[in-house]
């Protein structure tokens, strides 16, 4: 049984020291740009060339954060900021953005990609499908229980990265809109404002309603390196050195001895940085969707130590970096640097998009919704069972939508609902995720691409070309002229209406009050400044929080066939099947909207 890696976060260069001195194996950054923490001071580019200088002299490695979704016009920049980095000589990248991935592996064809946790993979599948893209480690979504993760584990072709200490985010990572939506500060794009720390109001009660604790998986790193866990992530790169020297020391110590930190040990951890305390998050399989429980065991907000005992903290923590180790020189072989060649793209079509609509329920599929002839009827992977007979029959051109998160323990039961849906007579499937794909292939069904593959830029509709996609849903955080610019290698769709999804939880927030399992009743929730937003039960026993209000574009029906897409979606989910007919009779006459509605991001765009 090997033992983990042990990987540091480090925001500044004093971070890195601390980091080294503590006995960390390797260490993450970020560089100025392309980075998901684009608000933290993150190192210039000479601060980056010494850091990763110092860390080789140790033995230590340096990963560097590129996790974000970066539009064409910003391609160039990308390449240079590549190069830079193989020139330093950085041991691996961490990517989100498939375009990215295929400009780095084009330009430093050996340097080692690791798909960030913003690609959402958390089944088997998906890290065959990033092998397949060239990754050599995949950092798996925070939401695995211990059964998911010794699955994927034993079964992946690439190393597999975990989270061990430090903030959960509330939703998927990557499949996180909210903070874009409410405030152009885009987490696929570095700007995260964090919502999910805010004040809700629900049910008469106000209280941060989706804040989880700070994770602890301090006591678990027995079972993690049985498991077969390549490394361990200690998140951090927004937090002092001091914090980042006591949470690797304490780890690594943890690690060498095989022994949890003692009592003492874990309250200096709650004392440097605590939400209520920590929680081992869903690893044990006590998170509040997987119980009757009442409570909310995982719920946690920020608890500030006394300025006093924080000083006195710190000034014990600067002792261990205070002296740098001993030298472990560690070598990194030159890297031949390439050019990206571009691709050969077809003109964009300048033909009015046709339609097609997603629903939440088959009561949605009215006659007037047919009438209005989409191209393709979007239903539940879930409600493909013999109601859909009459619809096949009539050639209703009808595609499964998979759910969003197949956890592996969940993979035969999808498969069995694939094979439900081929018997009768549904050949094609709308993809969220890369673990989507080899299942579909698999089953031999078409693949369109749905939003949650976040395709935002040429690049990367080429790459889900090569996957074998038929067509691809562009990202909603994307502008209006940035769609427009973008070159189209294979058919594309945009969203323009619909209560837009903000935020996919594993944690069944509809439940998570009382232990009552009220999935088919949305809710509503309200933040600060009065906007309501609803929670929907999805597969899993997981929570969708949805936008309010609807994105309404029928009266701007000439600005997006400018873009050259394919088809538009009309996308519903809380609508009675009287609203569907409305809608889409709306759609067909350009009809103005007369309540309360948004333009999403397609006019503003996103920072």
């Amino acid at each position: 049984m090997s033992r983990p890696e042990l990987l540091s976060p480090a925001g500044s260069y004093d971070a890195v020291r601390a980091a080294v001195c503590a006995g960390a194996d390797a260490v993450y950054l970020g560089g100025a740009s392309f980075n998901a923490r684009r608000r933290a001071k993150n190192l210039s580019d000479d601060e980056l060339s010494r850091a990763v200088a110092y860390c080789h002299r140790y033995g230590v490695r340096v990963y560097v954060t590129f996790n974000i979704l970066a539009a064409d016009r910003e391609m160039p920049e990308a390449d240079e900021a590549i190069r830079l980095l193989a020139r330093i000589g950085i041991d691996a990248l961490i990517v989100q953005d498939l375009g990215l991935a295929r400009r780095i592996r084009s330009i430093v064809p050996a340097l080692p990609l690791h798909a960030s946790t913003q690609m959402s993979i958390h089944n088997t599948e998906g890290a065959r499908e990033a092998r397949v893209l060239g990754f050599s480690r995949v950092v798996a979504a925070r939401e695995l229980t211990e059964a998911d993760l010794r699955i994927l584990c034993k079964d992946s072709p690439i190393e597999i990265e975990t989270f061990a200490h430090g903030a959960l985010c509330a939703a998927y990572s990557g499949q996180c809109y909210m903070s874009a939506l409410i405030g152009r500060r885009s987490g696929n794009r570095g700007l995260c404002a964090q919502p999910c720390r805010m004040l809700y109001t629900s049910d008469g009660q106000t209280r941060p309603l989706m804040s989880l604790k700070e994770l602890c998986m301090a006591e678990h790193l027995p079972a993690l390196a049985e498991i077969g866990v390549a490394c361990l992530k200690i998140e951090g790169r927004m937090r002092r050195p001091e914090y980042v020297a006591l949470a690797t020391a304490v780890y690594r110590k943890a690690l060498d001895t095989g022994t949890p930190p003692t009592r003492d040990e874990l309250a200096r951890l709650r004392t440097m940085f605590s939400r209520e305390g920590f929680t081992d998050g869903y690893f044990a399989a006590r998170a509040v969707s997987k119980t009757a429980t009442p409570g909310r065991v995982m719920f946690g907000t920020r608890t500030e130590a006394p300025d006093a005992d924080m000083r006195r903290l710190c000034a014990q923590v600067k002792r261990i970096y205070r002296k740098d180790p001993a030298p472990r020189p560690l070598t990194v072989p030159p890297r031949t640097l390439g050019v990206y060649p571009g691709d050969k793209l077809p003109p964009n079509r300048k033909s009015r998009p046709k339609l097609t609509v997603s629903v939440r329920s088959l009561a949605q599929l009215t006659p007037g919704l047919l009438r209005a002839a989409p191209v393709c009827v979007y239903i539940p992977l879930e409600q493909a069972d013999e109601r859909i007979t009459p619809y096949v029959k009539d050639g209703i051109p009808l595609a499964v939508t998979l759910p969003r998160v197949v956890l592996p323990t969940q993979i035969d039961d999808v498969c069995r609902m694939l094979t439900r849906a081929k018997e009768l007579g549904v050949t094609t499937a709308l993809a969220g995720n890369l673990g989507h794909l080899p299942l579909l292939r698999a089953y031999g069904y078409t693949i369109r691409g749905d939003y949650g593959l976040n395709a935002y830029n040429t690049q990367a509709l080429v790459t889900l070309r090569e996957l074998g996609l038929t067509s691809a849903t562009l990202s909603y955080e994307l502008r209006f002229a940035a769609m427009r610019d973008m070159g189209k290698p294979l058919p594309t769709e945009a969203i323009v209406y619909g209560h837009l999804p903000l935020m996919l939880f594993e944690n069944c927030l509809i439940r998570a009050d009382d232990g009552t399992c009220r999935c088919g009743k949305p809710r509503a929730i309200t933040d600060r400044t009065g906007q309501s937003f609803l929670l929907l039960s999805a597969y899993g026993c997981r929570t969708e929080l949805h936008n309010g209000i609807p994105l309404w574009l029928a009266d701007r029906r000439e600005d997006y066939s400018r873009l050259g897409l394919n088809t538009v979606r009309l996308q519903f989910t809380v609508e009675t099947p009287e609203e569907c007919t409305q809608v889409a009779d709306a759609y067909i006459r350009g009809t103005p909207y007369t309540g309360e509605f948004t333009r999403g991001l397609y006019y503003r765009g996103v920072e």
